[in-house]
């Protein structure tokens, strides 16, 4: 099965407050290691990645803290 043609099939979300809130999601469910891909152009993932580290990041920080 491809999912390289429509990617909203794996996609966790839009927002970085959704994206955190997955994330925090698959915690609970014991999920500890992860493999991600950021999708759209090859020259635009640098910028994925950085968005990711200064949005996602303390607001996923944040909801584990909360957890406990």
């Amino acid at each position: 099965m491809s999912l390289a043609n429509n990617p909203t099939h794996y996609k966790i979300g839009q927002t970085s407050r959704t994206v955190a809130q997955r994330l925090a999601e698959f915690y609970d469910a014991g999920v500890r290691h992860m493999v991600m891909d950021f999708v759209g152009p090859y020259e635009d993932r640098d910028q994925q990645f950085e968005r990711f580290a200064s949005e996602v990041k303390p607001l996923l920080s944040g909801l584990l803290k909360q957890r406990g």
